[in-house]
């Protein structure tokens, strides 16, 4: 779906769900987003972490109405986020660009895993896995490179 840039406020219609390509802000806070772990009362979009994805991040997204926020699965994920490793062709440090690990109720189902055009689901929580992949196809796909 592309990586252009629209204008805070902007609506957009993606071809798939959760989004992994496609339209997204740039702008200050707004995208980027700041690489973290979001609570399920935070309010994260697609415009935001896209643009996390367009530059070689990592996003992880977990689903509240298929299971997803069980206490379990909160701690593991704020586990992954405060231990992230390096990402692995840049070696950018985990936390500056990711994780991004937040809410997304509208997918099919509990947890997801995302780099730029590519997407992992997982029925139940695999952080070792969501790593593996991490691994084996991070940094690979995204349109602008951001190694040092």
């Amino acid at each position: 779906m592309g990586a252009g840039h629209v204008i805070p406020g902007t609506a957009v219609t993606y071809a798939s769900c959760p989004p992994a390509t496609g339209k997204h802000y740039n702008s200050a806070g707004l995208g980027p987003i700041a690489p973290r772990f979001y609570g399920p009362d935070d309010d994260v979009i697609p415009q935001g972490w896209l643009h996390n994805l367009e530059h070689g991040g990592f996003v992880v997204l977990y689903n509240c109405v298929l299971g997803g926020c069980d206490t379990a699965s909160l701690s593991q994920l704020r586990i992954l986020a405060a231990t992230f490793p390096a990402s692995p062709r840049c070696q950018i440090p985990g936390g500056a660009l990711s994780p991004v690990i937040a809410r997304f109720d509208q997918m099919r189902a509990p947890f997801a895993a995302l780099v730029w055009d590519r997407v992992y689901f997982q029925q139940s929580l695999d952080t070792a896995d969501i790593l593996a992949f991490w691994a084996n196809v991070g940094e690979t796909t995204n349109p602008e490179k951001f190694c040092p």
